[in-house]
């Protein structure tokens, strides 16, 4: 029986097996795939021959350069760069030509629409079937909104830091109209709205400074009205901002006044604005706007909310600029109302010294006398003390304080205060021990503002000390310092007051029976005295009744220098033997007759005379070796007095100015005007002493008329 071979027997196709595909069909298929995600990608990928024209163009090219593929294919790639940028073509085909390739490189390109926009290419050289570079192909990305995020937030940090500054708010906002350009804007003006409700444009910014004047002219031209139903007064009105993320036609002709303004508007070719309202606590005071042209942005409302938040810093920036003006100005007037109340005071004060020093001179010697006298003579010291200080410290905080520093032997100033010191201290019945080294101690600084300081701890002692009370006052050279210590046994200081002992006014004691010795000023001048030489001071106290102890450190000078200083002699200055003819000008006639008085006892001979005019007639008659000359005076003043002295007798006589204006200011005027010495009322009678004994020691009193 036969048998069936199945091996022989034909077997049918399998339709799920694979087919066998030849290499070119497959080449063809990865092409399309390759052509697929060519035209799909949101990339502009272009290629272009060596010499830059362009070969392909595909739909992501179209979208983010706007050309279609038949209007550029052909076309040279230079047609994408902006005029600044022509010289990078050059530069990325002579890489490609040496086969290199560029990766991810930032730059700019031009749509077709004129827009300038932010890409990042990576550049590849295409090569032929021998290897050689026969063209490019380019990958673009279009990175604008990444740019512009990070130009914005460097815009506002910048913004912001400028607000910092807290200078006057005008250059601020101009600066920050500066700053916004190209960074958030192609344009940006800001409008201030002023108490009369007239609109001043503070700033106008562009990056073409000839576009910016065109805009200053249109705006003269074609200004805001209150009554504006649009644009930065309707915005101001309202309180609200106004975005327009497009500009067309239309919206420009609802800001246009006429046709003519409508063309120049046009002109600027704008895209897109956000005009936000300047708004304070009492209503809109201005408005910002922001517009983008050649750029072709379009803001957005996260725009919106970063120029919102931009005005917002810019109101407080106003606010804390305005504010900081009118404390200036109060502070201004403080000063001057100091100065006043201080020429007011000291004008009243003079005649009560000089009466003190008559009596002095020419009273019987009765006890009630005498006490009347000394009284007197002790609560005019401490009342201008309290105006010298109050003075002072409103100096020190205007930085006008200035300082005669030279080398000054501590014992100096040690003895200057003590002796200042005495009377109050007498008064209350206190012990006062002084404790200086005996060798010569040297510090650099104004000595009689040192002495001040010293006189006012040793006056705090002695107020604060009860009857019968002891104070120290030591000093001793420690390494490079010198430390002065001034302690008392007298009601002390709480300990959580030390640290505030040297704040304006501050008063550890304020029971009634302590309200009169002062203001509170002497602490803190005395602080900030200190300070000024280069020192510190501090207070210690176990707490009330245990007295205070006040610490002054001061830099010390090297002993190699002892022999540069002198101290100065105490006592009063002799009275020169020949008397001198002096001249006493002063509208207050107490002020001028007690003076006068006080110099007939030392054998001068005097005339007095009451306003400027009567004193250039007594000059030329009496001519006078010395003129004690007041600055306020009526009919001509004391300055304008003595450059008509000057310019008719020349540097004879002597000319000393007697005022109640003793600032900086006022020394510089006086001696501007030719006076050679400036004293302050109620003026030290010693001082006047010494200056009469200068002239008569360098030069014999004139002969008279």
């Amino acid at each position: 029986m036969p048998t069936h071979d199945d091996s022989s027997s034909p077997v049918p196709a399998d339709p799920s097996a694979p087919t066998q595909r030849s290499a070119e069909e497959e080449l063809v298929e990865a092409r399309m795939r390759l052509a697929a995600v060519v035209e799909t990608s949101d990339d502009a990928i272009v290629t272009k021959t060596l010499d830059g024209v362009i070969r392909t163009w595909n739909r992501g090219a179209e979208r983010i350069f706007g050309y279609r593929a038949e209007d550029i294919v052909g076309q040279p790639i230079q047609r994408l760069l902006p005029p600044d940028r022509i010289e990078e073509e050059t530069d990325i085909l002579n890489q490609l030509q040496r086969g290199e390739r560029v990766d991810h490189f930032e730059t700019r390109r031009v749509r077709n629409d004129g827009r300038v926009i932010d890409v990042s290419v990576t550049i590849s050289p295409l090569r032929d079937a021998s290897g050689r570079v026969v063209g490019a192909s380019k990958i673009a990305r279009d990175i604008t909104d990444r740019v512009r995020a990070v130009e914005k937030v460097r815009f506002l940090a910048d913004a912001s830091a400028a607000l910092a500054e807290l200078s006057d708010y005008e250059s601020t906002l101009q600066r920050i109209a500066g700053l916004s350009v190209p960074a958030f804007s192609d344009w940006c003006w800001v409008d201030m709205q002023g108490p009369d409700g007239a609109i001043r444009r503070l700033a106008v910014a562009h990056s073409n400074p000839e576009r910016v004047n065109f805009v200053r002219d249109l705006w003269r031209r074609f200004p805001a009205h209150e009554s504006d139903p649009r644009g930065p007064m309707a915005v101001m009105r309202a309180g609200r901002p106004v975005w327009a993320p497009e500009v067309n036609d239309e919206v420009l002709a609802r800001f246009a006044h006429d046709d003519e303004h409508l063309r120049a508007i046009r002109s600027l070719g704008l895209r897109s604005f956000v005009c936000v309202p300047l708004k304070s606590r009492t209503g809109a005071i201005g408005a910002v706007t922001f517009m983008t042209a050649e750029s072709g942005r379009a803001y957005q409302l996260d725009d919106l909310h970063a120029a919102e938040d931009l005005a917002h810093r810019a109101v407080i920036t106003i606010e804390n600029s305005r504010l900081l003006a009118e404390l200036k100005e109060s502070d201004r007037r403080k000063d001057e109302f100091l100065a006043v109340l201080a020429h007011e005071l000291r004008n009243p004060l003079a005649p009560i010294r000089n009466a003190t020093q008559v009596l002095r001179a020419k009273a019987p010697p009765i006890p009630e006398l005498l006490w009347a006298r000394d009284v007197i003579d002790r609560q005019v010291s401490q009342l201008t003390r309290l105006v010298d200080d109050l003075l002072d410290v409103s100096r020190i905080a205007q930085g006008k304080l200035e300082l005669r520093k030279q080398r000054v032997a501590l014992s100096t100033v040690v003895n200057d205060a003590v002796e200042a010191v005495r009377p109050l201290v007498a008064k209350w019945g206190h012990q006062l021990t002084v404790d200086i080294p005996s060798e010569t101690v040297l510090v650099e600084g104004d000595a009689s503002r040192l002495a001040q300081v010293l006189l006012n701890l040793l006056d705090n002692a002695a107020k604060y000390t009860d009857q019968g009370g002891s104070i120290r006052l030591s000093a001793k050279r420690e390494g490079d310092e010198v430390v002065i210590r001034v302690a008392d046994n007298g009601i002390g200081i709480p300990p959580d007051m030390l640290r505030r002992i040297f704040e304006m006014f501050m008063q550890v004691d304020r029971s009634l029976e302590r309200t009169r010795e002062g203001l509170g000023i002497g602490l803190t001048l005395v602080e900030r005295l200190v300070a000024l030489h280069g020192g510190t001071i501090s207070a210690n106290s176990a707490g009330p009744g245990t007295g205070t102890e006040f610490v002054v450190r001061l830099p010390a000078i090297g002993a190699d220098a002892a022999g540069a200083a002198v101290d100065r002699e105490l006592g009063d200055t002799p009275v020169p033997r020949g008397g001198l003819r002096v001249l006493v000008v002063d509208d207050n006639q107490d002020s001028a007759d007690s003076l006068a008085m006080l110099l007939r006892l030392g054998n001068h001979e005097v005339r007095t005379a009451n306003d400027g005019a009567a004193a250039l007639g007594a000059d030329a008659s009496f001519l006078p070796d010395v003129l004690v000359l007041d600055i306020g005076l009526p009919k001509l003043n004391g300055y304008e007095v003595a450059r008509r002295i000057r310019a008719q007798r020349g540097r004879r006589p002597v000319l000393v100015a007697m005022t109640g204006w003793g600032q900086q200011e006022d020394r510089r005027r006086s001696s501007d005007a030719g006076f050679d010495h400036h004293m302050t009322k109620p003026i030290d009678f010693h001082a006047l002493k010494a200056i009469l004994a200068g002239v008569a020691a360098s030069h014999p009193p004139s002969a008279g008329p």
